[in-house]
C-alpha cells in the first residue's frame, strides 16, 4: 500500500484504469471477433473412407448428400473444402460433432 503524505495529492491508480480498459476492450474484440463470418474448413483425410466422411457431414451439418460429396471430393483433391460459413458460435457445435467421428475440420 502507498503512503500519501499530507504534502501530496491522491493520484488515481492508472495500473487498475488501464487494466480496466484492456479488460473492456478485450470483451469488445471478442464479441466482434464472433460475430466475424468465418468457414468450417475439411481437410484431406487419407485414414477414413469418403463414405463415412460424406455421412457424417451429412448427419453433423444437415446438408445434402451431393453437397457433402462435392465437398469431400474438393478436400480430395485440393487439400480442404469448405463445408459451410457461419460466426464462430454457430460453427463451434459443428466442428465438434464431426472432431468426435475422427475427422480433421477447422474454423478459420
Amino acid at each position: 500500500m502507498k503512503t500519501i503524505h499530507a504534502n501530496q495529492k491522491a493520484v488515481p491508480q492508472k495500473e487498475q484504469h488501464t487494466e480496466t480498459l484492456i479488460e473492456t476492450l478485450s470483451e469488445s474484440e471478442e464479441q466482434l471477433d464472433a460475430s466475424l463470418e468465418r468457414e468450417l474448413v475439411l481437410f484431406k483425410d487419407e485414414k477414413n473412407e469418403l463414405d463415412y466422411i460424406i455421412k457424417t457431414i451429412i448427419q453433423v451439418c444437415k446438408i445434402s448428400h451431393g453437397d457433402a460429396f462435392d465437398i469431400t471430393t474438393e478436400a480430395n483433391t485440393k487439400g480442404h473444402a469448405t463445408i459451410t460459413t457461419g460466426t464462430f458460435n454457430e460453427l463451434k457445435p459443428l466442428r465438434k460433432g464431426i472432431c468426435e467421428k475422427n475427422i480433421w475440420v477447422e474454423i478459420l
